[in-house]
């Protein structure tokens, strides 16, 4: 079988939140190093960027930019952009200890 993904992904779900005026909860499946799949019921625009932050075993809570890259019914999915050190190595490590 050919796997065109660059990352390895884990099944979560995990806690997050949408971090807005007022921070929206969220459910994330799915998550890589490049990106995740996010539950929801509305759809968003293609291309839109935000922060979200993410609760991941052992490292906690992770702050990251996400952009929009497609909508599925009931579901979004994102890539991770512009990533600094600091945020990527905690984020290889609870993927790698929970792959």
């Amino acid at each position: 079988m050919n796997n065109r993904r660059r990352y390895r992904r884990v099944p979560g779900p995990f806690d997050a939140r949408r971090v807005d005026l007022l921070p929206v909860p969220l459910r994330i499946y799915d998550i890589s190093e490049g990106g995740c799949l996010i539950q929801s019921h509305q759809e968003q625009p293609l291309g839109q960027r935000f922060w979200l932050e993410i609760e991941l075993p052992v490292e906690g809570w992770l702050r990251l930019e996400a952009q929009v890259l497609y909508n599925l019914d009931g579901w979004f999915a994102v890539a991770f952009v512009e990533m600094p050190d600091a945020v990527r190595a905690p984020l290889a490590r609870a993927i790698a200890a929970l792959a």
